[in-house]
C-alpha cells in the first residue's frame, strides 16, 4: 500500500515514523521475545520504511525517538536501545532524516497511558469524569503479590486485599494518599496464575449516577480466551472474567479512635496461664488505627 501511494505522489513526500511499544520490567526478567516486541516497531519499522522509500524524493523523514535514549528510565533498557537505534540511524543517513528525542507529552502518548504510580497498573486505557480503566500484566515472575501467595502445586493467586489495593490505586491514580471508603464488596472468582503463565488484568471504575458525588463502582477483570471488554467496545483475545466488585468513594469522615485498653480488658489472661497451656502460641489480630 505504501509503495502504491508513493507511485501516486507527484511531489516531495513527508514521512513521520511514530511507532513504539513499551514493556517495562527488570532486566533480569526480560526475555528475547519481550525485547523483540519493543525493538521491532522502531528498528525493523525504520528499516522497512527506508527500503520502501528508496529513490523517493523526501521533504523530511522524521523519526520519533525518546529522551530515554539519553537518560534511560528504570525498566526500559530495550526501549532505550530502540530509540538509540533511531538516533544512530538519523546521524548516519543525514539528509532529510531527523530524530526527535521527545520527552513526556501531556494528556496523550505513551507517558499519559502509563500514568499510574502503582507498579501493578501499567497502562491507563481510559480516563474520563465518569469512567477510568487501568490495565496490567501479571505473572509469578513479575508480581510479588503472586509469587508470595503460591500453593504447593505451583498455582498462585491474588489475595482479596490485592483487589482492594488496585481499586484504591486506580481511584486515586496511583498516589494512595488519603483515605477511601469501600462498600458492598464482593469477591466473585479467584485470579489464579500458574508458574509459566502471564495474564492480563483490568481495573474499571464507573461513576455511580444515583449515589453520592464521588462514588464509583469498581470491577476487576482478567483475560483468559476472545471477548469484548465490558463497556469499552474493544475486542481482545480472551474471555473476561470478573473477580471482584464494589463501590469506592473518598472517606468523608474518619472512623472513631480505637481504645486499645478496652479491647485488652476483654481478654481473660488467666486462660493462657494454666499449666496445660504452657508453650501455647498466642495469635493476635492487627488493628489499623486511622
Amino acid at each position: 500500500m505504501l509503495r502504491h501511494s508513493l507511485l501516486l505522489a507527484t511531489s516531495y513526500v513527508a514521512v513521520f515514523h511514530a511507532a513504539g511499544v513499551l514493556n517495562d520490567g527488570p532486566l533480569m526478567l526480560k526475555t528475547a521475545e519481550s525485547a523483540t516486541r519493543v525493538l521491532a516497531p522502531k528498528v525493523r519499522g525504520t528499516l522497512a520504511l527506508e527500503a520502501a522509500l528508496k529513490d523517493t524524493p523526501l521533504s523530511c523523514f522524521v523519526l520519533f525517538s525518546s529522551i530515554s535514549s539519553i537518560v534511560p528510565p528504570a525498566g526500559q533498557v530495550d526501549y532505550a536501545a530502540a530509540n538509540a537505534f533511531l538516533d544512530a540511524f538519523a546521524l548516519s543517513r543525514k539528509g532529510p532524516v531527523t530524530a526527535i528525542n521527545w520527552g513526556a507529552w501531556r494528556e496523550v502518548g505513551m507517558a499519559a497511558r502509563t500514568a499510574s504510580q502503582h507498579p501493578w497498573l501499567e497502562e491507563l486505557l481510559l480516563d474520563t469524569p465518569n469512567a477510568i480503566v487501568y490495565a496490567g500484566e501479571f505473572s509469578q515472575q513479575s508480581r510479588w503479590v503472586l509469587s508470595e501467595h503460591r500453593f504447593k502445586n505451583g498455582i498462585a493467586l491474588i489475595p482479596g486485599t490485592g483487589y482492594l489495593e488496585m481499586a484504591a490505586s486506580a481511584f486515586m491514580h496511583g498516589s494512595l494518599e488519603g483515605a477511601v471508603e469501600f462498600q458492598d464488596v464482593f469477591f466473585l472468582a479467584p485470579f489464579m496464575v500458574d508458574a509459566s503463565e502471564s495474564r492480563k488484568l483490568r481495573v474499571q471504575l464507573k461513576r455511580e449516577q444515583e449515589a453520592d458525588k464521588g462514588t464509583f463502582r469498581f470491577s476487576i477483570f482478567s483475560n483468559t480466551s476472545s471477548a469484548e471488554f465490558p463497556n469499552s467496545g474493544t475486542v481482545e483475545t480472551g474471555k473476561w472474567v470478573e473477580h471482584s466488585t464494589g463501590t469506592i468513594a473518598p472517606c468523608r469522615s474518619l472512623p472513631a479512635q480505637v481504645d486499645l485498653t478496652t479491647i485488652a480488658a476483654r481478654f481473660d489472661v488467666s486462660l493462657f496461664q494454666r499449666p496445660e497451656r504452657k508453650g501455647a502460641v498466642l495469635l493476635f489480630c492487627s488493628v489499623q488505627i486511622f
